[in-house]
């Protein structure tokens, strides 16, 4: 399942929002954003390969793990076209955690959340946290990949607005186990 059927599907691009797209490069996932978002929408791209822009993207090369690269995108996110509306992570679990972490603080109300992942021990814990900040969560195994392939994505519909200051951790622990 590509990113034209997930929107297709999940509903995920709306025009005029902001997407952000971790694990930018190459760039089909901000390519297919920038069309889908049109007119007024805004894609921000991150990774720690360099990457040429491509037209309509903003790209920033860093580690997204990095909280100064954070700080940076959220700066970016709270400029005046800040309409925090979309989360794309192209990721593996550690990165799809702090994407989420970030998601918590930077998501809008009823925003929309989608991760790759590698299937194993680590995704019932982070599926657990997607279920605490979305109204809907869907595990989903792209048709394009082999069947021995453990890629598969998390979308999350519609972030809730939530009441506790932090539903979950944002990181994975593997010693609080």
């Amino acid at each position: 399942m590509g990113i034209r059927t997930i929107d297709e599907k999940y509903r995920v691009f709306r025009s005029g929002q902001t997407v952000v797209d971790l694990g930018y490069a190459p760039g089909s996932w901000s390519q297919m954003a920038v069309i889908r978002t049109k007119p007024n929408g805004r894609v921000l791209g991150v990774d720690i390969n360099p990457a040429q822009p491509l037209k309509g993207v903003s790209a920033i090369q860093g580690n997204f793990l990095d909280p100064k690269v954070q700080a940076h995108l959220q700066m970016l996110l709270r400029g005046p076209e800040g309409d925090k509306s979309s989360e794309i992570s192209d990721t593996r679990s550690d990165l799809c955690h702090a994407a989420l972490l970030f998601s918590y603080k930077a998501l809008k109300i009823g925003g929309h959340f989608i991760c790759k992942f590698y299937q194993g021990a680590e995704d019932r814990d982070l599926e657990h946290q997607l279920k605490a900040l979305f109204e809907k969560v869907h595990r989903v195994k792209p048709q394009s990949s082999r069947n021995e392939s453990k890629e598969a994505f998390f979308i999350g519909l519609r972030r809730k607005q939530t009441t506790k200051d932090e539903p979950f951790t944002g990181t994975h622990d593997k010693d609080a186990k």
